[in-house]
């Protein structure tokens, strides 16, 4: 399962979002906390990347909260 720390691991290795990552509340608009979608697609490609799966563009937008992105990846990892 992922965590929302695995999340904020993954902000924190976008070079501009070092310092806000701890400030960030899971629950609050990501985009209202100072992270513009720039570091937003580099985070989805980052999750696209460690866990392997495609995020459609149409659900991209839905997903703008820590604690909503954790729960798409956990819906739609396969953990067989």
């Amino acid at each position: 399962m992922v965590s929302e720390n695995d999340i904020k691991e993954l902000l924190s290795s976008i070079e501009s979002l070092k310092n806000l990552v701890s400030k960030i509340d899971v629950n609050e608009d990501i985009y209202t906390q100072g992270i513009d979608s720039l570091d937003m697609m580099n985070l989805f490609l980052l999750i696209e990347e460690k866990y392997n799966i495609k995020i459609p563009d149409k659900e991209i937008s839905k997903l703008n909260t820590i604690r909503k992105i954790v729960d798409y990846i956990n819906e739609n990892l396969d953990y067989k």
